[in-house]
C-alpha cells in the first residue's frame, strides 16, 4: 500500500520489512556480488581500515575483559613490552598481545602473544596437564 508521504515512518518501517524479507531470500547472491566491491574498497582504503580494525580490537577487550585502552599499555609497560611467559618482545610478532584471563573468575592475568595464549587454552588452564607437558619435554 503505497503511503502519502514515503518520508513517514510507517513508510520507511514498511520499506525496512521488505528490504529484509528480499535480503534473506537472495542473502547468496548478494553476497557473492558484494565481495569483489569489498576486495576493491579494502585495497583502495587499507589505511583507514587498519584503523577500524584498531579500533575494533579495543572496543572487544574492554567488552570481553573490561580492559580499556590505558588499562591495556599499563600492563603492557608493566610486562615490559613483553608476553608474560615467553619472554619475546612486542615488536617480534605480526598481531598485539592477546589479553590473558582466567576462565573461571575472569580476571584479566597479563598480556600474552598468540602462541602462548593458544598454548594455555588448549590445555585448558589445567596446572596438571601442564606439568605432563613439562615432564614430557624433559624426558624426550
Amino acid at each position: 500500500m503505497p503511503y502519502k508521504n514515503p518520508q513517514s515512518k510507517e513508510a520507511k518501517e514498511s520499506q525496512k520489512r521488505r528490504n529484509k524479507k528480499y535480503y534473506e531470500k537472495n542473502k547468496i547472491e548478494i553476497l557473492e556480488k558484494k565481495k569483489p566491491v569489498m576486495r576493491k574498497y579494502y585495497k583502495k582504503n587499507k589505511s583507514k581500515w587498519t584503523a577500524t580494525t584498531e579500533q575494533n580490537v579495543m572496543n572487544r577487550r574492554k567488552r570481553l575483559y573490561g580492559v580499556n585502552s590505558d588499562d591495556y599499555y599499563d600492563l603492557l609497560e608493566k610486562q615490559k613490552y613483553k608476553c608474560a611467559i615467553c619472554g619475546r618482545h612486542k615488536d617480534e610478532f605480526k598481531f598485539s598481545l592477546c589479553v590473558d584471563h582466567d576462565h573461571k573468575t575472569g580476571k584479566v592475568r597479563g598480556l600474552l602473544c598468540h602462541g602462548c595464549n593458544v598454548g594455555i587454552g588448549r590445555m585448558e588452564d589445567n596446572i596438571e596437564s601442564l606439568k605432563n607437558a613439562i615432564n614430557y619435554l624433559l624426558n624426550n
